[in-house]
C-alpha cells in the first residue's frame, strides 16, 4: 500500500539490542504508525514533513503499523 501523509509524532523506543524509530502520519483521513527498526533517527525527518510512504499495513492492539517502508519525502 502507497500513503501520502504528514507526521505527527516521532518517538525513539528503546529495545533488547536495539532501537526503533516510530512515527505517526496523518494523511486527513487516519492514521498509521511508521516503524523502522534499529534507527534513532531519519535526516530530514521532523514533525510535519510530509511523506510518501509504501509497505505492508498491519495492525497491533488497534493501531495501524508499517514495518520498515520505503519512504520518499514530499516537498
Amino acid at each position: 500500500m502507497k500513503i501520502a501523509a504528514a507526521v505527527r509524532r516521532i518517538t525513539v523506543r528503546p529495545g533488547e539490542g536495539f532501537d526503533s524509530l516510530e512515527a505517526l502520519l496523518s494523511d486527513g483521513t487516519g492514521e498509521v504508525t511508521a516503524v523502522w527498526a534499529g534507527r534513532r533517527g531519519i535526516p530530514g525527518l521532523s514533525l510535519g514533513t510530509r511523506m510518501i510512504l509504501e509497505g505492508t499495513i498491519g495492525e497491533e492492539r488497534g493501531t495501524r503499523k508499517m514495518v520498515n517502508p520505503r519512504f520518499e519525502f514530499v516537498t
